[in-house]
């Protein structure tokens, strides 16, 4: 808010006046009493300028609000005037621009009900396509599901027929008295190499049986050249087996001294998994 000139020009010499009188008084050390009240006089005389400030401010506000009084009445007049003096139709004379713009806009409302409609409709199709693709989806991991199903049980239906059909070979080996070992033996990546010993006597004719669910070698060695074939040495002998064997590897054996024997079965390619069922039979321990 502005002081007016007018005030600015009193106020300041009584300021400056008071001021003066005041320091005057007091380097001659007057009253506390003679202070406050020319504090007083100086105080209501800038209260009265500020006052009379206020009152010719409001005065130009409420001057200037009559003026945008006026000028909003004369606005809202002047459509009526522009609406009695528009043509009626068919009357001859042409629409006026009013007439137009109203007719502009009915027409950019249409052309945006149309976009909206046709907005609408993509999107409902958008959703409907989605919902067929995800119900393609659902239905192509359900039948991969129910396919890997079948396959896991005809996988464990045939194990259990494979299990089961050597388990009838393990205990029908076992009611033969000439059996001395029957066992399964299982080569694996984490397992190359299985192996089961028998102590066995000089001269002990034996029957080997062995068949498995793939390719594989079979050996049978003594304490010493199992040590060596388990280090990869190259003067191994093994005194019955082979390699390679597709699916039955059958031999008999004559033991050449008493020893702890190793019937020992690797896969024919490595990290293969070879499941090998192992038969020994013994015939006849022959005289020395």
């Amino acid at each position: 808010m502005e002081i007016p000139g007018w005030a600015k020009t009193v106020a300041l010499p009584i300021f400056i006046v008071v001021l003066g009188v005041t320091l005057t008084y007091l380097v001659q050390n007057l009253g506390l009493l003679a202070i406050a009240s020319m504090w007083l006089i100086l105080g209501l005389v800038m209260v009265g300028g500020l006052a009379l400030m206020w009152r010719s401010r409001m005065v130009a506000e409420i001057a200037r609000n009559r003026d945008l009084l006026r000028q909003t009445e004369a606005l809202r007049a002047r459509p009526k005037r522009a609406v009695e003096e528009r043509p009626l139709a068919g009357d001859g004379r042409t629409p006026t621009p009013k007439a137009d713009s109203l007719e502009a806009r009915a027409t950019a409302l249409a052309e945006k009900a149309a976009r909206v409609r046709a907005e609408t409709e993509r999107a409902q199709a958008d959703k409907e396509r989605v919902a067929r693709v995800r119900l393609e989806e659902q239905k192509n991991q359900a039948e991969e599901a129910l396919a890997d199903t079948t396959k896991r049980l005809a996988d464990t239906t045939r194990q259990l027929d494979e299990a089961t059909r050597r388990l009838d070979v393990l205990q029908t080996a076992s009611h033969d008295k000439g059996v001395i070992l029957a066992t399964d033996l299982t080569c694996t990546r984490e397992q190359p190499m299985d192996v089961v010993s028998k102590r066995l006597k000089r001269n002990t004719e034996i029957e080997i049986l062995a068949q498995g669910t793939g390719r594989f070698s079979f050996y049978l060695f003594d304490t010493q050249n199992l040590s060596r074939f388990a280090k990869e040495q190259r003067n191994w002998e093994s005194i019955a087996g082979k390699e390679n064997v597709a699916a039955v590897y059958r031999e008999r054996v004559t033991i050449p001294r008493s020893d702890e024997w190793y019937f020992v079965v690797t896969p024919a390619e490595e990290g293969e998994r070879v499941e090998v069922q192992l038969v020994v039979k013994q015939l006849e321990i022959t005289p020395a």
